[in-house]
């Protein structure tokens, strides 16, 4: 007599004939139950930044605006003048702030996922929750930036003008562009590393090529292919939504948020899939 199989079982393995919609609740209830380890992790991350130190949580303050005042002060030197009626060191400190936290976005899963892929794969913490947990200090950082900026804007430029409004949509977009592209980065490094080095030589170049520190719609070869790049479609519009009053590439960023709606189906269900495949890696 032959024993019946459970196929509960390996559907909980494989997950593969699980519709997006699944995928998509499981990881929002994932984060909802996990919330208060999301919190508690970003407190330690907090507290770990101070730690054994004289100055002690002031350093979170710090250390985020150190990256942005080295590229103002490298600018400074040159007495910048205005670039599309903004102001140069304005300029060069909301491109870097808005660099930081896109690139954030994307290496962000890669780091976590290669330093503790082993430590996750053998707690119950879903690897989702650990990534959002991640993405909380990554956040505080940006929001000590921004706030380093609106002083430099209240006294360069003034009051902004009213199409800053836009701004966290802008954000948000990027976010849902840049999060899954990390995301899948990650989970392909996982296989190979290369990945991982590939990516952030990737970026430690992509910043002069995104208008980050300078206009380049003028330059004879980047320019005519700058609507190409997310970095500085998402970067140009904040930035000018921000200082000029209009939104700079604004059908380039409708297209790219919608192929970030796509990308983040994509990658939920994909991480879906895998994570339980993952787990029994280790």
């Amino acid at each position: 007599m032959t024993k019946e199989v459970d196929s509960t079982v390996f559907r909980s393995t494989t997950r593969l004939d699980d519709s997006f919609l699944i995928a998509l609740e499981h990881a929002l209830k994932e984060v909802w139950l996990y919330r208060w380890q999301i919190a508690v992790t970003f407190r330690r991350d907090f507290r770990l930044a101070s730690q054994m130190s004289g100055l002690g949580t002031l350093w979170n303050y710090v250390l985020p605006l150190v990256p942005l005042s080295v590229y103002i002060a490298l600018m400074a030197v040159r007495v910048l003048p205005a670039f599309d009626g903004v102001n140069g060191l304005l300029y060069v400190a909301i491109g870097v702030t808005l660099w930081l936290f896109f690139s954030g976005i994307v290496l962000r899963p890669i780091t976590v996922l290669e330093s503790r892929f082993r430590e996750l794969s053998r707690t119950q913490m879903p690897m989702l929750a650990a990534l959002l947990s991640s993405f909380a200090y990554l956040i505080f950082e940006m929001t000590v930036r921004f706030a380093f900026v609106a002083i430099l804007f209240g006294f360069f430029q003034g009051l902004p003008k009213s199409t800053a409004v836009l701004l966290p949509v802008i954000l948000f977009a990027g976010f849902l562009f840049f999060f899954p592209v990390g995301l899948i980065l990650a989970l392909w490094n996982l296989a190979y590393s290369d990945i991982g080095k590939l990516t952030r030589i990737f970026l430690q170049y992509g910043i002069f090529l995104s208008g980050v520190i300078f206009p380049i719609a003028s330059l004879p070869v980047v320019g005519p292919v700058a609507f190409l790049n997310p970095f500085y479609v998402f970067i140009e519009a904040s930035r000018s939504a921000l200082a000029l009053g209009t939104v700079h590439c604004w059908p380039s960023m409708v297209g790219f948020s919608a192929v970030g709606l796509l990308l983040s189906g994509l990658a939920i269900k994909v991480f879906y899939v895998l994570e339980v495949r993952l787990r029994g890696l280790v």
